[in-house]
């Protein structure tokens, strides 16, 4: 039978007189162990018999960012396909991307088309290839470059003028210098010492740091210790 990625077309002689036989076969190579096979045998299915079509199989994530797996999608227009016929994205174990126009893990996904209305049958497969961008090299951006205790707190949280996500072994730190000499400020998350201070991208499994933000300045505001309340009088 000739085959395109498991899809056999047009093999079933559909005249009266024609008795069709088909037989499935499964080579479970000669490892022992114990080996489990479902197969569905389905006479119809609207997913295109094509795999899924992109201007480029690769991309880069930005440190601290996402990407959009559907960005460089090429094919028929989603809106278009049939009914119940899905463009949907797994990752490498198998796992359902819920939402593909999100991705923050570097790794290999496939996309492929998939008909809900004929037992999930789906089309030829496209694997795309998503790679993290090296974290050394851009500094991280900020939302803003001032920030102000609001009382009664006499602290600010640095890290809030951060929204990107850490890739994993990527650290946020900030220092008092541009250089980040000398140790990063502790808590960062209560920063209690008005001045300027700079936060780094520490990418801690490939030893290096990136530039330094820009610079923050923190303003602080007087609070009031002795309360809003009046003292109670017996």
């Amino acid at each position: 039978m000739s085959s395109n990625s498991y899809i056999f077309n047009k093999t079933i002689d559909t005249n009266a007189n024609t008795d069709n036989g088909i037989g499935i076969s499964i080579n479970y190579g000669s490892a022992s162990g114990a080996f489990s096979t479902t197969n569905d045998v389905i006479f119809r299915c609207n997913a295109p018999v094509v795999a899924p079509a992109f201007s480029s199989a690769s991309a880069v994530i930005a440190c601290g960012s996402t990407i959009n797996l559907k960005s460089n999608y090429t094919g028929t227009a989603e809106a278009s396909l049939p009914a119940g016929v899905t463009l949907d994205f797994y990752d490498s174990l198998g796992n359902k991307i819920t939402n593909p126009t999100a991705v923050s893990t570097p790794g290999t996904y496939v996309a492929y088309y998939s008909d809900a209305n004929n037992a999930g049958c789906t089309s030829p497969a496209t694997t795309l290839t998503v790679t993290a961008a090296n974290c050394c090299a851009t500094a991280p951006t900020l939302t803003a470059t001032t920030i102000t205790n609001v009382c009664p707190s006499q602290t600010v949280n640095l890290n809030s003028l951060y929204s990107g996500t850490l890739p994993a072994g990527v650290t946020l730190e900030w220092y008092t210098n541009n250089t980040h000499a000398g140790s990063p400020v502790a808590t960062p998350t209560a920063v209690a010492a008005a001045g300027t201070y700079y936060a780094f991208l520490n990418n801690t499994a490939g030893a290096c740091y990136s530039p330094a933000s820009v610079a923050v300045t923190f303003t602080k505001t007087a609070c009031c210790l002795a309360g809003t309340v009046a003292p109670v009088i017996n």
